[in-house]
């Protein structure tokens, strides 16, 4: 996205400015610092904590003049680079045999959609509307990037399942990953209890797992945060 903003309107000096919770706000932040461009991100009130401090030491700054969005919502610079270079990668890391891949619905198969997001397909596996904790997937808007015929089924997770998840691949496998990447697992785990047939020897299954733990840890990493949002199992 900012290659292509590059090409046209955005020039040294200019500010960047972008809403996001997910992992865009950190690449933005990291290339503006490398760049010399101004940025500027806008978050929601569930953002963690850790996120904001990481940002700041990156330089983002407020509305200052000739600032432009790059609005990955709608940008189609946004999923093509998941086209040229994470498809690829897949691809060749797995020597050209993928079974399913498992997603977590963001800006972007398997799709995974936390329970109060309304990006599922067909419809009715959105008529829950309520708040939910994890950041990063999952929308009360549906981003003009995101084709959701592409994936051939949808799994809705919740929050405690996702957080549950991440923190049993924190403890058990040494992933440290966050909580986004507990619902793409979660998204697994559903999808193969309503298909036997891919849990067997020779099947190659890929989940994303989309985030890291540093983001987190005054939030379900702590004991404390996850027995007050009763998401314990």
């Amino acid at each position: 996205m900012v290659s292509a903003a590059e090409k046209g309107r955005l020039k040294a000096g200019d500010t960047i400015i972008e809403m996001t919770s997910g992992n865009t706000r950190i690449a933005l932040a990291l290339i503006s610092a490398i760049k010399g461009y101004k940025c500027i991100i806008t978050i929601s009130e569930k953002m963690s904590e850790e996120k904001i401090p990481i940002l700041k030491s990156l330089g983002a700054t407020i509305k200052p003049p000739n600032s432009h969005i790059l609005d990955q919502y709608g940008n189609r610079n946004n999923p093509e680079a998941h086209e040229l270079g994470t498809g690829p990668e897949i691809w060749a890391q797995c020597e050209g045999k993928v079974d399913a891949v498992i997603v977590g619905a963001g800006t972007g198969v398997v799709g995974v959609d936390p329970v109060g997001s309304i990006l599922a397909q067909p419809e009715e596996l959105n008529e829950i509307k309520r708040e939910y904790k994890i950041e990063g997937i999952g929308y009360d808007f549906v981003p003009t990037v995101l084709a959701r015929s592409i994936a051939d089924i949808w799994r809705k997770t919740s929050d405690a399942d996702s957080f549950n998840y991440a923190r049993k691949l924190i403890k058990e496998e040494g992933l440290l990953c966050g909580g986004s990447s507990g619902a793409a697992f979660a998204g697994l785990v559903e999808f193969l209890k309503s298909r036997p047939d891919f849990n067997c020897e020779g099947t190659r299954i890929v989940s994303i797992l989309p985030d890291g733990i540093r983001n987190y840890l005054t939030k379900f990493v702590d004991d404390k945060w996850m027995e007050g949002n009763g998401y314990f199992n």
